[in-house]
């Protein structure tokens, strides 16, 4: 009898580890995609003007796996890259290259490229997503910020879809 009651308390806890184990898990995307290490910006003249070059004389998939951008929406300080690429079993990442000048014209533009590591992702399921990028860094604490009240980033495509320009402009 105190056998089957030892082994009734086992299973009792057991079970309540299992419950407690798998309760406590969180898979909701509820946090950011910068956060999650997806996005890097990289505010760097010599690496913009490469992905530039690249793009100008068709060999963008030299710096950047292929992908297409789906289209840009900015609200408020967030800009909306809805990207589309292949894969399905890697990590992707995503750089965004800024050369680090600000066309003082009315609006302001920033021009970004915007290029895609599938980490030699093999698979070839179709994969749409949208990229947030906190334009925190570009819009504030700049010397420009009290000369230009509307901006208009430009994302380009870094890979060899000749997808042009997308262009977003603030609320």
């Amino acid at each position: 009898m105190t056998k089957k009651i030892l082994l009734i308390h086992k299973c009792i806890i057991v079970a309540a580890i299992l419950i407690l184990s798998t309760s406590c898990s969180n898979t909701g995307n509820d946090i950011e995609p910068e956060k999650l290490g997806k996005v890097n910006l990289i505010a760097n003249k010599q690496a913009y003007e490469n992905a530039e070059s690249n793009r100008e004389n068709g060999t963008g998939n030299e710096l950047s796996d292929p992908f297409s951008i789906e289209s840009v929406e900015r609200i408020g300080n967030i800009l909306k890259v809805k990207v589309t690429y292949t894969g399905g079993c890697e990590k992707h990442t995503f750089d965004l290259l800024w050369n680090e000048v600000v066309i003082l014209t009315y609006p302001c533009q920033i021009n970004l490229i915007l290029t895609h590591n599938a980490n030699g992702d093999k698979c070839e399921a179709q994969i749409t997503e949208i990229i947030e990028i906190d334009l925190d860094e570009f819009i504030s604490g700049g010397e420009y910020t009290t000369t230009c009240n509307l901006n208009v980033f430009s994302v380009l495509n870094g890979s060899d879809n000749p997808d042009g320009i997308v262009t977003s402009t603030g609320d």
